[in-house]
């Protein structure tokens, strides 16, 4: 249920259970591939003919390696192939190479046409057949024993909390459940309160809440715990209330969100809200999406697109760090009706007496009609192509001068006035706008 708020970031871990058959399909594959690797081998020794052959020498060599000193074993081993007198040698490093000594006797592999193609090898104890000693076959095997051991104790865990989840009664983890309802904005919820008013952190005893917080029974939140919620408005302590989302905080580093529930009816603005739930959100870098005035947009579907919401003295401003796609900016495009309408800088001048121009353009049904202005004129509503003015949009993004921020690296959304008149202008336009890129002036 996000019962973990302190002063340190929380670690969303997915379910365990998951985890764990992930950890036992790598473990099996690596498995697989290296029984492959030991036949494969055995397969390939049939080309060759095999003799005793007895070490020579040991060559111990060290060497510094990302910080440390490294240490590698050469053992060379004479022999001499059937029906000749001749003496060739091989060397092979390797682990096992590490416990060889001068005068042991190994067994090597060449090939009859040519001695000099040939390799130590030893006895595998998986297969019971003779294979290149210089594989270390085993350091897999090692590999996978750690692996299998992870898979185990995720796996493990993964149970328990399933276990503990179902004793309790409360909502198991993401993957475990049915597709559950988003809560947004406006739904009316019943919270379940377990740190009323007046209470402290179980484990933080420092942490006081000054509002009722609880949580949402039966959902799933990122975390994969039940949805949290601050209750605003209640000035004592409760253990359940039902009360409208007026809000949901965000956490830019966290994938934990906070549904704000306060009475119905109730007329919070966002500064208010960040200001009585500070006392846990001071602790991230958290914002808080509220219910858009006189715009039938649900604000978590900007969200959710990757826009910013800021709120002006009659419209609010959707900003971004970067430039939206032509993919984002027409996803917002079905977001709108003519009920709203978008207002961004198609080109800015330094002069006073005339700063350059403005579009309010109107989108529906894939038609679009924009009129142009400044402080001084304004055009009449002309049709403009959906390209032309996404390529506007993103035109207006990047720019940097700060007596104009207000709509740098963002597009104004407000409410349409007239959504009949505007209709008829989209039906029939006194023009059409084709933007002279030319005279843009950023």
């Amino acid at each position: 249920m996000g019962r973990k708020q302190s002063g340190t970031k929380n670690i969303t871990i997915i379910d365990n259970r998951k985890v764990g058959v992930f950890f036992f399909v790598i473990a099996a594959v690596i498995i697989v591939v290296n029984l492959f690797v030991r036949f494969y081998d055995i397969h390939k020794s049939a080309d060759y003919k095999h003799v005793d052959g007895v070490v020579s020498s040991i060559d111990k060599q060290s060497h510094y390696y990302a910080g440390k000193r490294r240490y590698k074993t050469t053992v060379s081993v004479i022999y001499s192939p059937e029906g000749t007198d001749m003496n060739y040698f091989v060397s092979n490093s390797g682990f096992m190479m590490q416990f060889a000594k001068k005068g042991d006797v190994y067994r090597v592999y060449y090939k009859e046409s040519n001695p000099r193609d040939a390799y130590i090898a030893e006895k595998d104890w998986l297969t019971g057949r003779y294979v290149h000693a210089g594989r270390d076959y085993n350091d897999a095997l090692i590999i996978t024993a750690v692996l299998l051991l992870i898979a185990i104790l995720f796996f493990e865990d993964g149970v328990k909390t399933r276990r503990k989840a179902l004793k309790e009664g409360k909502p198991e983890m993401p993957g475990n459940t049915e597709p559950q309802k988003k809560i947004r904005i406006g739904d009316i919820v019943t919270v379940t309160v377990d740190r009323p008013l007046g209470s402290y952190h179980p484990e933080h005893r420092k942490m006081y809440y000054p509002v009722n917080y609880g949580y949402i029974e039966g959902t799933i939140a990122a975390d994969g715990e039940a949805q949290d919620a601050y209750i605003l408005g209640i000035n004592e302590p409760v253990k359940e209330f039902t009360g409208e989302v007026i809000g949901i905080v965000h956490r830019e580093d966290d994938v934990e969100t906070k549904l704000v529930v306060a009475p119905q009816g109730s007329n919070y603005t966002g500064e208010q809200v960040m200001k009585q739930i500070n006392f846990t959100e001071k602790y991230f870098k958290s914002y808080v999406v509220m219910k858009l005035k006189n715009i039938d947009v649900d604000p978590e579907d900007l969200v959710a697109l990757g826009f910013k919401i800021r709120e002006g003295h009659c419209c609010y401003f959707l900003s971004m760090d970067e430039t939206p796609s032509k993919e984002t900016i027409l996803k917002l495009f079905d977001l709108l009706t003519i009920e709203q309408e978008l207002t961004f800088w198609s080109f800015y001048r330094y002069s006073g007496s005339d700063p350059g121009e403005y579009v309010t353009v109107s989108v529906e049904n894939g038609k679009a009609v924009a009129i142009r202005g400044n402080h001084g004129w304004s055009s009449g509503y002309e049709s403009i192509s959906i390209d032309d003015l996404i390529e506007l949009i993103q035109r207006n993004w990047d720019k940097d001068w700060d007596s104009i921020k207000n709509y740098v690296n963002s597009i104004e959304i407000s409410k349409t006035y007239d959504p009949d008149s505007m209709r008829r202008w989209m039906d029939h336009p006194t023009g059409v706008f084709v933007p002279d890129y030319s005279v843009t002036a950023w």
